[in-house]
């Protein structure tokens, strides 16, 4: 018979123990047998037990949640950005195709202020800006840098012009400025002047859908109401798409790659015509180093666009063909440009201005009155050694009288207290950048070359990046000749490089080079021009491009003209909220 022993251990242990014949000599005594039961549930209570299946299907649910709120916030929030960076302009053109594609009682939707801008967008890659995307990409590139002077007038008139040109049917515009130089009204009236374009654009749709309805049988033609303009004709054939043309075939180049570019396309006005974009790049941007900040005091956007031109030329060498260089201060188009590109596939093309390189023109130069008179290439060593050799003459050998004359200019105190000698003629365009010496070595037919316009230059991206290469490197060589850290005005430098230094361009440049005089270039230079006409050329042609100065008086006639024509048209009055009143802007 067992122990009693035996029979309460064997209660109390939660693991059965198989009874073994012997088992009675287990245990020696009481006290082992205790401590036994007490390792056994040390041991049990140690351990974890395993998560049961429910408490598995807990969590599961509980991450399964977690996920989809997240991913419910995350859509909300792109949703709401969307909304908000869409364009005014594009929110009414989606209201005004819905309202051309309803009923016949079809009423032109207007606005009832100018749109606001939107939420700022990068061009390319993180750096500048864009402006307006296009309905699908370019094959050419417009560039126009706004220099320091620029009024927001200026740049109304220069975007008004390109769109009514048809240039902006065919190209991308580019705009390049100084850092900050950018103002809010400036911003302002590139938004305002690409949302009359649409006005336009609306208006003429609405012509082919009335033309469409009346006459259901006849092929669709565009109409459009603006005869009335006689010089600046809105060409509206050039923004017209192709029927065999596919509207989503290909993106913009420029901002970034999205779904909403194809939401887009299928609206009425994208699919109907076709338009590029508008970006703007800050120089800091394309040259971050700012090259010429040691060689200037303050250079100018005139000087510091070429070293930006060869990082944004090289960027999208691939992508476009041809690019055409203007100033947006001083430029107006009529016509299409690269109308001369068709025939060949690589060209560069430069204008020729009436005025020779050696003539006087104060106002072109960025330099200072007080050191024209001494010669730019002097070194600074020498100017000072020689102010100070005829300073001290000067004092031994003048008079009290003379001394103390107070009709002496702080200039001629500098330069030994000397008077200008009567007569004497301020040294032209090239003598003020290369200097006298430079001047006076030039033979006659040499002094008499033309000055070549460096406002307009219009070619293949390949030779115009060959230019911008030259010109940069050139404007570095002469500036560390000079005795001064004034600006100059490049057009001499171009000229310099075309009339005495050709090989500096290279061969790939100089078989693409064509010279063409002011009256049949496509550009007309009106500083100094002898043509009688302003608008067309000798042989009866209009110009595609005028391009002036604010402060020549004939290029002030020029724009008045232009803007009093697009103004007396009423279709164009329209379109147009500042041509309500033409006294405005005379």
């Amino acid at each position: 018979m067992p122990s009693p022993l035996i029979n309460i251990a064997s209660s109390l242990s939660k693991p059965s123990i198989r009874k073994h014949p012997s088992s009675e000599n287990l245990f020696v005594d009481h006290h082992q047998y205790l401590r036994l039961q007490q390792q056994v549930k040390h041991i049990l209570a140690s351990s974890p037990l395993p998560p049961s299946p429910s408490k598995r299907v807990h969590a599961t649910l509980l991450y399964s949640r977690t996920c989809f709120l997240l991913l419910c916030v995350i859509i909300t929030i792109a949703a709401f950005q969307h909304c908000s960076s869409i364009d005014p302009p594009q929110l009414v053109e989606r209201s005004l195709s819905l309202a051309c594609c309803g009923h016949h009682h079809r009423k032109l939707l207007e606005p009832i202020s100018t749109p606001s801008a939107p939420k700022v967008l990068h061009a390319w890659k993180g750096l500048g800006r864009l402006f307006v995307r296009g309905s699908n990409s370019m094959s050419e590139l417009v560039i126009a840098h706004i220099s320091e002077a620029t009024q927001p007038e200026e740049l109304r008139v220069f975007l008004r012009t390109t769109y009514r040109s048809g240039v902006f049917a065919r190209a991308d515009v580019v705009f390049l400025f100084s850092p900050n130089a950018l103002s809010t009204s400036m911003v302002n009236v590139i938004y305002e002047e690409h949302y009359s374009f649409r006005k336009i654009l609306f208006m003429a749709s609405e012509n082919l859908y009335d033309h469409n309805s009346d006459n259901s049988s006849g092929a669709a033609t565009f109409m459009f109401p603006s005869a009335g303009s006689m010089i600046s004709s809105f060409n509206l054939a050039a923004y017209r798409r192709n029927d065999s043309e596919n509207v989503s075939s290909s993106q913009p180049f420029w901002g970034s790659y999205s779904t909403d570019y194809f939401q887009f396309s299928k609206t009425q006005l994208a699919e109907a015509f076709r338009w590029g974009s508008v970006v703007g790049f800050d120089t800091s941007d394309l040259n971050a180093e700012d090259a010429l900040q040691g060689f200037f005091d303050h250079p100018p956007v005139m000087l510091r666009r070429w070293p930006c031109y060869q990082m944004l030329l090289g960027m999208v060498r691939r992508r476009f063909k041809h690019v055409l260089l203007v100033d947006v201060g001083s430029v107006v188009f009529l016509g299409d440009p690269f109308s001369i590109t068709a025939k060949r596939k690589f060209g560069l093309y430069l204008s020729l201005e009436d005025r020779a390189w050696g003539a006087t023109n104060a106002s072109e130069l960025g330099v200072n009155r007080s050191t024209s008179s001494a010669d730019p290439t002097e070194s600074r060593t020498e100017m000072r050694s020689r102010h100070s050799r005829v300073a001290v003459s000067s004092a031994s050998k003048t008079s009290p009288k003379r001394a103390t004359n107070p009709q002496l200019s702080a200039q001629q105190k500098a330069l030994g207290k000397r008077r200008p000698r009567k007569g004497a003629v301020p040294g032209g365009l090239y003598e003020r950048v290369y200097g006298k010496h430079s001047w006076s070595a030039l033979e006659d037919f040499e002094r008499r070359k033309r000055l070549v316009n460096s406002g307009v230059i219009l070619g293949s991206i390949h030779q115009v990046r060959g230019l911008a290469n030259a010109m940069a490197t050139e404007i570095v060589r002469v500036a560390l000749e000079r005795a001064n850290r004034d600006a100059f005005p490049d057009s001499v430098l171009l000229s310099y490089l075309l009339h005495k230094s050709p090989s500096v361009l290279g061969r790939r440049v100089l078989d693409h080079l064509h010279l063409l005089d002011n009256g049949d270039s496509f550009v007309h230079s009106l500083i100094g021009s002898q043509q009688h006409s302003s608008f067309r050329k000798q042989a009866g042609a209009a110009y595609a491009v005028i391009h002036g100065s604010s402060k020549n008086k004939r290029w002030r006639s020029v724009v008045q003209a232009i803007r009093t024509d697009i103004c007396t048209c009423n279709s164009d009055a329209r379109a147009y909220t500042d041509c309500h009143d033409i006294s405005k802007l005379l």
